[in-house]
Order: structure tokens, then sequence, then C-alpha cells
């Protein structure tokens, strides 16, 4: 009967949701993994999946990212990291870094920190199976300042689109801004 198929779609629409999310939760995690064995610092206090059952959505609150023992160390911390995916198109990815930002970048001289917001700070991912294929980032209302409050950057709007060609299959290296 009708309400049988829908019932058992349903259902199928729950499993296939779940299975997903899971799956964007294994993936984030391996990466966070990867990233620490790579020697970086990579930081977090909360990971939550929602956004049933249109919606695969990741609230990262307090992501950190940085790389203490490079040449010149560096590190930068977020208010909230959202990454969203249709379910019917999960390598479709859009990554919102709205808010507060902290930088510290060290060198010779000393470490520098710079803080901040965001009103706009998004990037768009197509992934391929080699990686991203593509990507848009879009900048808007940002500003980092020292801690004596000198704007050193400012970007009242920009947008980098960056696509990954592959002429040929040796030349896995091409890319293209």
């Amino acid at each position: 009967s009708a309400a049988n198929a829908a019932a058992c779609l349903a259902v199928l629409w729950v499993i296939v949701w779940f299975t997903l999310a899971s799956n964007m939760r294994t993936q984030t995690l391996a990466w966070v993994e990867q990233r620490r064995a790579a020697g970086f610092t990579v930081r977090y206090t909360t990971f939550e999946l929602s956004g049933f059952p249109f919606m695969l959505l990741a609230t990262i609150d307090e992501p950190g990212l940085g790389r203490s023992s490079a040449q010149a160390p560096w590190a930068w911390q977020g208010e909230r990291l959202i990454l969203q995916a249709r379910p019917w198109n999960p390598w479709r990815l859009h990554l919102a870094l709205n808010g507060a930002h902290t930088v510290r970048l060290a060198d010779a001289a000393g470490s520098n920190t710079y803080s901040g917001a965001a009103g706009t700070l998004t990037l768009d991912v197509i992934l391929g199976d080699g990686g991203p294929e593509s990507g848009r980032l879009t900048v808007a209302g940002l500003d980092l300042s020292t801690a004596a409050g000198t704007s050193v950057i400012a970007v009242e709007q920009a947008v980098l689109v960056a696509r990954r060609g592959l002429p040929e299959p040796e030349d896995y290296r091409a890319s293209t801004l």
C-alpha cells in the first residue's frame, strides 16, 4: 500500500541520513588526526552534528589550528566553524568561519598576535576523487588588529575562486586560479 511504501522510504531516509552524518564525523575526525600526525596543533571544544532531515550540519566550537614546530610558528583560533552539506550532494561543502578570530605569528624577531572578527568568512568546496576540485573563498568585513588596536588586516570584500585542472594524468599538481 502507499502508506507502507511511504513508511519504508522514511525509514530508508533516516538510515541514509545517519550513515552520511556518521561518515561526516568520521572523515572530519580523520582529517584532524592526520593534521596532528603531521605536526599541527588542532583544537576544538565541541563537535556536534545536526540538520536532520535535509542538511548535514557539523558545528565545531572554538576551532584552532597551528604549527608550533614550524620555522615560523603560527596559530589561529576561531569562534565557530560550521560545515554544511546536503545529503543528496555531500561532495559540495560549505564552511563558515564568521565571527571572532585570533592569529598568532612568530619569527626570529618575536611573536605578534592579531585579533578581530569577520562578518563573512566562507569557503565553498567541491570534492572529487583526488581531493578538492574547486573552491570559492568569500571574505567580507574582516578586520584584524594588534593588541594596541592598530588595524593590520582589513578586507571590505574579496572573493577568490580556485579550480584544480588536470590536463595530463601525470601532472597531478596542476592548478588554476
